[in-house]
């Protein structure tokens, strides 16, 4: 116990703050979490946005959730129109991706370490995905 060894980390945005980023980025409020999860559950078509998967290949257990976020802003400011549909979409889809991520990188981790239990922590932890 209290004995730690670093194995992975964020190499820029963490998750929580791209949340916030993207939600400010779509016109939500803070804490961007929450408000984004409210606006991907309601999403009722299939989404035709697809945001890249950061570092989800990489032999790594780090994040990277800049280019995400980067993103994001490229492909609202590339709407001709920001509906309340197209925020969904994209909402949701962010969510999916840093999920994704999140939950890729942490069972490689584990199984890579012989982890027996995870525990998680912190806002983002809270999402309802």
């Amino acid at each position: 116990w209290l004995s730690y060894k670093v194995i992975g980390q964020t190499k820029d945005d963490a998750a929580g703050e791209a949340f916030d980023k993207v939600a400010r980025i779509l016109g939500l409020p803070y804490p961007g979490g929450p408000e984004i999860a409210k606006l991907a559950a309601q999403i009722t078509k299939t989404s035709t946005i697809k945001l890249p998967r950061p570092m989800l290949h990489s032999k790594d257990f780090n994040f990277s959730f800049s280019g995400l976020k980067t993103a994001v802003l490229y492909g609202v400011k590339k709407e001709k129109e920001m509906t309340e549909e197209k925020k969904q979409e994209y909402a949701n889809e962010f969510q999916k991706a840093v999920v994704e991520v999140l939950v890729k990188k942490t069972i490689s981790a584990a199984l890579a370490h012989g982890v027996q239990s995870i525990i998680l922590g912190g806002g983002v932890s809270a999402n309802t995905l």
